[in-house]
């Protein structure tokens, strides 16, 4: 299985995706023009990423933005990701959020509701 690498642009986020050690990442703002067009390869990539998961596989959000079209699909990948511990795979995702970033982090927390899957909340310095 190939990996999956986007590099990030203005209104796409960096897209690093390694089945070989189980990491996926998003990182960066998420407004692209098509949103569908935009997160199909990824959810495409994890359809077949849970037929063969790694015993581990860590998903890390570090987004600073997105908009409502890409939460929706955000919603899709995340109830995708929640499949995984009935392929074999204990399944960690980090929520990176800016220490003073309250609706990033409120949205963290709204998406691990409704997913039922507990995140990690990782605050950071903006640099």
């Amino acid at each position: 299985m190939d990996k999956l690498q986007l590099k990030e642009t203005e209104n796409t986020p960096e897209v690093s995706f390694d089945h070989t050690i189980g990491t996926m990442r998003l990182k960066g703002r998420s407004w692209p023009e098509n949103t569908y067009e935009f997160y199909q390869p990824l959810i495409k990539w994890i359809e077949e990423y849970k037929k063969t998961p790694r015993p581990n596989t860590i998903f890390n959000f570090e987004l600073e933005y997105f908009n409502t079209s890409s939460s929706k699909n955000l919603l899709d990948v995340l109830n995708l990701l929640g499949e995984l511990p009935n392929a074999g795979s204990k399944l960690i995702i980090n929520w990176h959020h800016e220490i003073n970033d309250n609706d990033i982090l409120s949205s963290g927390k709204i998406f691990s509701e409704l997913v039922e899957i507990p995140f990690n909340y990782i605050p950071y310095k903006k640099q």
